[in-house]
């Protein structure tokens, strides 16, 4: 473990121990209910449906005190919560009409807090409903994909304030770095020195060019998408703000692989939904987009997966299994990348 993860954990431990009580006091006000101290809110629901997450708690809230059945969001560090509040806005104010892409819409906040709540959007996401439906996609389902582009090309194009180029590559390069770090164990020392050699390279291309940024959602995943009455919902925006537009495409399109890329006769469907995204985004937009930073976020999905394998702490447990394989599909993918582009970096593979 980093002391930059070590440090994280700390944070975390301390608010989660707090936590329950901080949505005591967000739900006693959204309900508008007497607090009378403690939990009391939080006991006298009990048809309240909490999940714990990394950086979050996640609450589904029953229909109460005239508000309609909703989804409580509690989030760690206030620059999450400044940028969620932030993209579901901006995202809220595009005009989406004539598409199945829609965002939850915002019904309360509590910034003291960092509590948001939502409207509930009841379904899966995009990813379970595509991971048993991928031999034959449902032509909806395609379609989708589709709007999911025309969504992303309407929201990159939202004016956004940018930061230095400095500040803007540093961001990336700092968390691509402590990826690396936290990898070390898993990867030949020679194959990190490429990396970080790689990195420089791309690092002066994209600082002598001065690439503008767009407004990013920062982690578009088909696990942030949720299927509901022939809607595709987009959430978690937490991770959103002004960043190159190859951070979102890059990461959209390892999306894709990571659901059914590892499956038994997936790479036609592959092939097609990433086709219908890209028609639906713009295929100019990717021809245009930087190949550099194609390769930098490239890179910072494969070190991410090697870096951060597992969310299931339970040794013999099928997901940790499921888990296990797809590091080890991901070493092997990361491997091939540095032997197909190391070499035009000036680095032998």
């Amino acid at each position: 473990m980093t002391a930059t993860d070590a440090w994280i954990e700390r944070e975390l431990a301390a608010w989660h121990a707090n936590v329950s009580t901080s949505m005591a006091r967000v739900l006693a006000e959204y309900w508008a209910a007497p607090e009378s101290g403690g939990d009391t809110v939080l006991s006298s629901a009990s048809d309240i449906s909490r999940l714990s997450r990394f950086r979050a708690e996640l609450a589904f809230l029953p229909p109460r005190a005239g508000r309609p059945s909703s989804f409580l969001k509690m989030i760690s560090f206030a620059d999450y919560f400044d940028r969620e509040c932030r993209g579901l806005a901006t995202a809220g104010a595009l005009d989406m009409n004539g598409t199945a892409i829609r965002v939850p819409e915002v019904i309360y906040t509590a910034p003291a807090e960092r509590a948001i709540i939502t409207e509930h959007v009841p379904g899966p996401h995009a990813k379970s409903v595509l991971r048993k439906t991928y031999l034959a996609p449902p032509g909806w389902y395609v379609e989708g994909m589709r709007d999911l582009g025309r969504w992303l090309a309407r929201y990159h194009a939202t004016p956004c304030d940018p930061p230095s180029q400095i500040d803007l590559w540093e961001r990336h390069y700092a968390y691509i770095k402590h990826c690396l770090d936290r990898a070390q164990s898993r990867l030949r020392r020679a194959e990190s020195r490429t990396i970080h050699g790689i990195l420089e390279v791309i690092a002066g291309h994209v600082l002598a060019q001065g690439i503008d940024p767009v407004y990013c959602h920062g982690d578009l995943d088909l696990e942030n998408v949720i299927v509901s009455g022939g809607r595709l919902y987009v959430i978690d925006f937490a991770y959103s703000g002004p960043a190159y537009r190859e951070l979102d495409l890059i990461g959209f399109r390892h999306s894709l692989r990571r659901s059914i890329g590892y499956l038994p006769f997936s790479q036609s469907t592959y092939r097609r939904l990433w086709s219908a995204f890209l028609e639906g985004y713009g295929r100019q937009g990717l021809r245009d987009s930087d190949s550099h930073l194609q390769n930098l976020f490239e890179l910072r999905y494969l070190v991410d997966l090697v870096a951060y394998p597992f969310d299931d702490r339970t040794p013999m447990s099928p997901r940790r299994w499921l888990q296990a394989y797809m590091l080890f599909k991901t070493l092997r993918s990361l491997r091939t990348w540095l032997d197909t582009h190391a070499r035009s970096y000036g680095y032998a593979s």
